[in-house]
């Protein structure tokens, strides 16, 4: 065998065997501590498990660098900063809105893409790098309308927290609105009160009444559910996200059963199945969302699409398969996920048509 022979047949051999060359870095800042840390460690479930579904090149060529910020924006930005220049990632992974709207401009002027698990639009909007993969406010309200339609609900009084998520929430429903409900009451509070007194005293107070839309945040909702059983306001709630938190129904002490809710859709069966033997005691909130940001990340390091090749190739995903079932890019940096309708029951959550 000649000598240019031989070299050829280990530089094959080494080459077969480190197909990704290079280490590629997912940085995820995630509330791991904190009122939120389930959520939190229910996305780096997700996150794992993506990893762990991967072939063995493509595992040993990513790393997942994990940042705790305890959803507060200026831990989110030392963060980001600390992940983008110290440890040189490819791209960053973030969720809720506030926190994730604070390091888009960041992650613009680095050109880091990044995947927030969001749904204010404000995240996006004007953005090269930012996106948002969750379901879109104007999704899960549309889905609003219909039940409380089907309800019969006619009048209806609102709390909101003044925190980006829930206010992007707010500015969807109002714009699709179209005179369907009227709002007889409507309040804002920030998502740090805990004293709902002032509010439930006007409600009791406010005849005509058909349901309360409680867009509070977590830490908030199953506060208000138990202090309007214990003020004896008896109205039908309904909410989109934050009723879905054992943490938020323990708070309740049961006052958030039989009230519904819009929530993204769960993850497919297969996940959820894998999921819940895997962590049987963790919430699946954002899971398989943040599952399926590894396995977008993954594919755009296979196909060698790194930073503006990376952020590309996210804006025209196509039929794309994850936990999250079948997307594809919606051309304004979100993707065309499904909501549902559930229903809060003493032992958990469970879609109203199931």
């Amino acid at each position: 065998m000649t000598h240019t022979l031989k070299c050829f047949l280990v530089l094959s051999l080494f080459a077969s065997q480190t197909l990704y060359a290079e280490s590629y870095k997912l940085g995820a800042i995630l509330s791991l501590t904190g009122e939120t840390a389930n959520i939190g460690e229910a996305c780096k479930n997700g996150i794992d498990m993506a990893v762990e579904s991967l072939d063995a090149d493509m595992k040993s060529s990513i790393s997942v660098l994990y940042e705790d910020d305890e959803l507060k924006t200026k831990n989110t930005i030392s963060a980001f900063n600390k992940l983008a220049t110290r440890d040189n990632i490819d791209a960053v992974l973030t969720f809720s809105s506030g926190t994730s709207k604070a390091i888009a401009p960041l992650a613009d002027r680095r050109q880091i893409p990044l995947i927030a698990i969001a749904s204010d639009p404000a995240v996006v909007k004007g953005s090269e790098y930012a996106f948002n993969l969750w379901v879109t406010p104007e999704e899960q309200v549309k889905h609003i309308f219909e039940e409380a339609k089907r309800r019969g609900y006619k009048k209806i009084a609102r709390i909101l927290a003044t925190h980006d998520g829930t206010l992007a929430i707010r500015d969807a429903f109002d714009s699709m609105n179209n005179g369907q409900l009227e709002i007889v009451l409507d309040e804002e509070y920030p998502y740090e009160m805990k004293d709902f007194r002032p509010f439930i005293t006007k409600l009791k107070a406010t005849n005509g009444l058909d349901a309360v839309f409680v867009e509070l945040f977590f830490g908030q909702t199953g506060l208000f559910a138990k202090q309007m059983r214990d003020l004896g306001a008896d109205l039908p709630m309904f909410n989109i996200e934050s009723f879905e938190d054992t943490k938020e129904l323990e708070i309740s002490d049961g006052a958030l059963s039989g009230h519904w809710y819009v929530q993204a859709d769960d993850p497919g069966e297969v996940f959820l199945k894998e999921y819940k033997e895997k962590y049987p005691d963790a919430m699946s909130y954002t899971a398989g969302n943040c599952h399926d940001a590894l396995l977008l990340f993954a594919e755009a390091v296979k196909q060698k699409k790194i930073k503006a090749g990376m952020k590309d190739y996210f804006a025209s995903v196509k039929n794309f398969k994850g936990a999250m079932g079948t997307f594809s890019a919606t051309g304004d940096n979100r993707f065309s996920l499904p909501a549902t309708i559930k229903v809060v029951t003493d032992s958990g959550f469970k879609k109203l048509n199931s």
